[in-house]
């Protein structure tokens, strides 16, 4: 149960939307009806006016002059639900944030509120793309149930997605993302939105899409709407290409430029501000990082406008980035991998009710909703099981539960290894705490990889061709977990791609 400004929250009184659904995945109805409202004491008056007063202070810093005029309507007999603000961090590796230890100061807003919040530290992404990523998140499914295993797949309609069940529960809900892959027009996750900003040519800076978000609440306050709020708010600006930013180059320059990279994707080639291409690791890391510090200066933006003591933040990234820890054509990518690098993400929970700490149990994307629904006593809203679990909730995920994550084939990512991949299935692998076993599906045999994540954090070492008593006792038991799990992911429909997505897809590493 949330605590809301000291006072404790729960549902307001009355029928909770009812659902019924097809156990096949068939066609969902959907009963909207709202709570039974009543009339509002003063305490709870007050309360209404104070949030809306909260954010109109700081919005007016920036210039969005709106009257403080407000007009109390029907409420419930309760304080109201917190807002809630969902972040996502495009390509953002947990490894190069300050708060988990990075010693580059890349995201000092990020860090104040994980000091305010609960910081998980083994989160991990089911998929490394960004469609699929996010429509996992929204979810609580594996890519394998959702059948979004591409950015050039939509999600259906019959799956209830975490905006609509907000909306369900009488939440204004809008949604303002940075990346092609994330267009209304292509993902189908735009379902459930009051408003879902996605018009732009390939990407956006941060910075306009933390305006436009900014610009969506000014407008919640002008109509003095007495709904809580949902913000969805993704941002794109460390995915490469990378990109140059005055304000922050200087502070992330390596003294060595380090090696010559041996291969660099054609949409990651850059140049640094003379014009010249960057060539060298370093170089590449450093603007990976200025991406991040970046990113962090829009979400600090945004943090400014909102009143943390009556909103709920999530701030989780869809995937990592490869940099330059592997030897082939991996390096500066993400999408054909399972390592550690691209599935590790951050993941935090700040605001009313969140006692602040550090969680070092495994977590997966798929928790994210239940997790919500958890937070906000709403578990019974939704038609049919999840598969993730609640990372609240002591019948929830465990400190024995494993994490999961799956991704496409590609031969190429993977040759320095021998590897003659099936390109129509998938990689798969299933981690502990300490283990981590992934499998390739090759054209004639599979390929199996065990690492010792505690002995050996950058998977350097597979241990399955090492004879010890001790691995072959652990490998069958990875091996159960992961035959119980995997299975190739039958892919959903696609939207009708213009010539024009096609061709930003491609300019972002998309499609081949």
């Amino acid at each position: 149960m949330l605590a809301c400004l000291g006072r404790s929250w729960k549902r307001a009184a009355g029928p909770r939307p009812r659902f019924s659904r097809d156990p096949t995945l068939g066609s969902t109805a959907v009963d909207c009806r709202r709570p039974v409202r009543v009339t509002p004491s003063l305490h709870h008056r007050w309360h209404r006016w104070h949030r809306w007063h909260r954010l109109g202070e700081t919005i007016g810093l920036l210039s969005f002059a709106f009257p403080l005029l407000f007009v109390a309507g029907c409420a419930s007999e309760v304080p109201d639900p917190p807002n809630v603000v969902f972040v996502s961090l495009d390509t953002t590796r947990q490894d190069h944030l300050g708060i988990y230890g990075y010693e580059r100061d890349t995201s000092p807003h990020l860090d104040a509120l994980g000091g305010r919040g609960l910081v998980f530290d083994r989160a991990v992404a089911q998929m490394t793309i960004t469609n699929p990523s996010h429509a996992t998140m929204f979810t609580g499914l594996y890519p394998r149930t959702h059948k979004v295993g591409e950015n050039s797949r939509k999600l259906a309609d019959d799956f209830l997605s975490l905006p609509e069940v907000f909306k369900n529960h009488g939440f204004s809900t809008g949604g303002f993302v940075s990346g092609h892959p994330l267009r209304k027009q292509i993902t189908g996750l735009s379902q459930g939105f009051d408003h879902y900003d996605s018009e732009m040519q390939r990407r956006r800076n941060g910075e306009d899409t933390v305006a436009r978000a900014i610009e969506w609440l000014a407008q919640l306050r002008a109509a003095e709407t007495e709904n809580p709020f949902f913000l969805f708010v993704h941002f794109y600006d460390a995915h490469g290409p990378f990109r140059y930013r005055a304000q922050f180059n200087d502070d992330f320059v390596s003294p060595e430029p380090g090696k010559r990279a041996a291969f660099v994707q054609e949409y990651q080639e850059i140049t640094d501000i003379d014009g010249n291409p960057i060539e060298f690791e370093n170089h590449f890391v450093d603007r990976y990082d200025v991406g991040l510090r970046y990113q962090d200066e829009q979400l600090g933006k945004l943090l400014n406008v909102l009143d943390l003591n009556d909103t709920l933040v999530i701030v989780t990234a869809d995937h990592g980035e490869t940099l330059f820890e592997r030897a082939t054509q991996l390096n500066l990518n993400h999408g054909t991998s399972v390592f550690q690098e691209q599935i590790r993400i951050p993941l935090v929970f700040a605001g009313p009710g969140i006692e602040p700490g550090r969680n070092d149990r495994l977590a997966e994307t798929t928790d994210l909703l239940p997790s919500v629904l958890d937070l906000l006593d709403w578990n019974d809203t939704f038609p049919y099981p999840l598969e993730g679990e609640s990372l609240f909730s002591e019948t929830g995920r465990s400190s024995r539960s494993p994490a999961f994550a799956s991704n496409r084939a590609r031969t190429k990512q993977h040759s320095d290894r021998g590897y003659q991949l099936n390109h129509e299935s998938f990689i798969h692998s299933v981690q502990t705490t300490q283990w981590k076993l992934i499998r390739y599906p090759g054209l004639e045999q599979e390929y199996l990889e065990l690492y010792d994540l505690v002995a050996d954090p950058l998977e350097a070492e597979n241990l399955v061709p090492v004879e010890d008593e001790r691995l072959a006792n652990v490998l069958p038991g990875l091996k159960q977990l992961l035959a119980g799990w995997s299975g190739d992911i039958e892919m959903g429909e696609g939207p009708e791609l213009s010539p024009e997505d096609i061709e930003q897809l491609e300019r972002l590493g998309y499609v081949n």
